[in-house]
C-alpha cells in the first residue's frame, strides 16, 4: 500500500514538473514560430507586390489578346511592356480584372482573382489572400454650383451645369493647396436642318484652368463660353435649329508633380461602354427601368486626350445595312465593335453620340461614355477578418500619364 501511495506521489511530482518545464518552453517555440510567419507573411507580400507591378505577365501583351483568357494566362503582372518609366501599369490588363456591370466586357476576357492567386503562387502549402485597390493619386470630388439653361428646337427645356466647385486633396488626405485644376467641357451640339430629318453633330471644346486656395477648393465657371456656343443655334434666324446638347467634362488636377483626373457626364443612360484595345464594347444595364426602352442608334466614336484633343475615330463593321448601329434590350448581353485604331493609353474617355427613338418624345439625344479606367478600382480573393495579421504595401504607379496609388493588402487564411 506503501509502495502504491509512494508511486502515485511519483507521477504527480513528475506531471508537475513536466508541466511547469512546458510552460517555460512554450514561449520559446510558439513566439519564433510566430514570429517566422510574420516575416514570411512580410517576405510573401513584397514579392508578390514587385511580381504584380514590376512584370508583364506571360504573354507580356495579355491584356489586348483575347485569345489569352483564365485557362491559358501562363504568369500574371500588370505592368506595361517596354515602358521607360518603372512602375507603369498596363492600362488593358486592369481592365481584365475589373468586373464591374459598368464596363461590359465578355466573360472570356475578364481573369478571376482565384486564378491570379494561382498564377501568384499563393496557393500552395500556406494558404494566401490578397486585396488589391487603385485609386487616383489626387482626390478629386466636385459640385455643380451652377446650370445653364436653355429651349431646344422642340420648345423643351434643358439645362447643362457649367459652374462647378472642385476640391483636391493628396493621397494622405491632406488638402492640395495652389493645385493647378483645369476642367475641359466637350458640348456635344446636335442640329437638324429644318423640316429635314438631317442630324449634324457638332462638337466643341474648352479648357478653363486656375489654382486651388489654402483648403484645395476652387470655382470654375464656363457659363458664358457655354452660351455662345447654344445661342449660335437660334431656329429663327438659322438654318439648322438645336435639337440638343449633351456635355462631357473632365476635371485634371496637377499638384507637386503628380496629376490624376476625374471624368463627369451630365447624361445618365441605360448603356454603358467601355474599351480594351481597340475594341469597344457596348451593353444595356438591365438594372435600369426605362419608361421608354428604345433602341439606341450609334455610327462614330470621338477620342478624347486631355486638355483639348479629340480625335475622331470610326467604327468599323462589316455587316450589311445598319442594323449593326441599333443597339436593343435583347437576348445577347453586351455587342462587341472593332476600331480603325487601337485607343492609346492617354486617351481618357471615348465619347460615342448616340440617339434613342421614344413613342412620345421623338428623338433622345446623348453621349455614351466609355471612360478608360475605373476611377476607384478594387479586386481580389477577399476582405481580411477583424484581427487577423495583415501586410499593407503601397506604391504610386502610372496608368498611363496619370498617377494612381496601388495598395496591396495580403494576409494568410483562417489565421486569428
Amino acid at each position: 500500500m506503501q509502495s502504491t501511495v509512494d508511486n502515485l506521489f511519483s507521477v504527480i511530482i513528475l506531471f508537475f514538473i513536466v508541466s511547469v518545464g512546458l510552460l517555460f518552453l512554450y514561449p520559446l517555440f510558439y513566439v519564433p514560430n510566430t514570429e517566422a510567419k510574420e516575416h514570411q507573411l512580410e517576405d510573401v507580400a513584397v514579392a508578390t507586390f514587385n511580381k504584380i507591378v514590376s512584370t508583364t505577365g506571360i504573354p507580356q501583351d495579355w491584356g489586348t489578346d483575347l485569345s489569352v483568357d483564365a485557362s491559358n494566362l501562363q504568369a500574371f503582372g500588370l505592368a506595361k511592356a517596354n515602358a521607360s518609366i518603372p512602375y507603369t501599369l498596363d492600362i488593358n490588363k486592369i481592365l481584365r480584372i475589373t468586373n464591374s456591370s459598368s464596363f461590359p466586357m465578355p466573360s472570356t476576357a475578364y481573369i478571376d482573382s482565384e486564378t491570379i492567386a494561382k498564377l501568384l503562387g499563393l496557393r500552395g502549402e500556406n494558404r494566401y489572400e490578397f486585396s488589391i485597390t487603385i485609386t487616383p493619386a489626387l482626390e478629386i470630388s466636385y459640385v455643380v454650383l451652377k446650370n445653364y439653361s436653355y429651349v431646344n428646337g422642340n420648345n423643351n427645356k434643358e439645362s447643362i451645369p457649367t459652374v462647378f466647385n472642385v476640391k483636391i486633396t493628396n493621397y494622405a488626405g491632406k488638402p492640395a493647396a495652389n493645385a493647378n485644376v483645369t476642367i475641359t467641357y466637350i458640348l456635344v451640339v446636335v442640329v437638324n436642318n429644318q423640316g429635314q430629318q438631317n442630324y449634324v453633330y457638332y462638337y466643341n471644346t474648352t479648357s478653363v484652368t486656375a489654382l486651388t486656395d489654402w483648403d484645395g477648393k476652387v470655382t470654375i465657371d464656363a457659363t458664358n463660353w457655354t452660351n455662345q456656343i447654344i445661342s449660335g443655334y437660334n431656329k429663327n434666324t438659322q438654318k439648322y435649329i438645336l435639337n440638343h446638347a449633351a456635355l462631357t467634362v473632365l476635371v485634371t488636377a496637377w499638384y507637386n508633380g503628380i496629376r490624376s483626373m476625374m471624368p463627369y457626364n451630365d447624361v445618365s443612360s441605360s448603356l454603358n461602354a467601355s474599351i480594351l484595345g481597340n475594341y469597344l464594347f457596348l451593353s444595356y444595364d438591365y438594372n435600369v427601368n426605362l419608361i421608354e426602352g428604345g433602341a439606341y442608334h450609334i455610327n462614330s466614336t470621338l477620342e478624347f486626350v486631355p486638355p483639348i484633343y479629340i480625335y475622331p475615330d470610326a467604327i468599323t463593321n462589316k455587316a450589311p445595312g445598319y442594323a449593326w448601329q441599333i443597339i436593343n434590350r435583347g437576348a445577347k448581353s453586351y455587342r462587341v465593335y472593332p476600331l480603325d485604331h487601337a485607343v492609346e493609353d492617354d486617351v481618357a474617355l471615348l465619347l460615342v453620340p448616340a440617339w434613342r427613338g421614344e413613342q412620345q418624345y421623338g428623338k433622345t439625344y446623348c453621349n455614351i461614355v466609355a471612360f478608360r479606367v475605373p476611377y476607384v478600382t478594387n479586386f481580389g480573393t477577399g476582405t481580411p477578418g477583424g484581427g487577423i495579421k495583415t501586410v499593407v504595401l503601397e506604391n504610386l504607379v502610372k496608368i498611363g500619364s496619370y498617377d494612381y496609388l496601388f495598395k496591396l493588402t495580403m494576409w494568410r487564411s483562417g489565421e486569428y
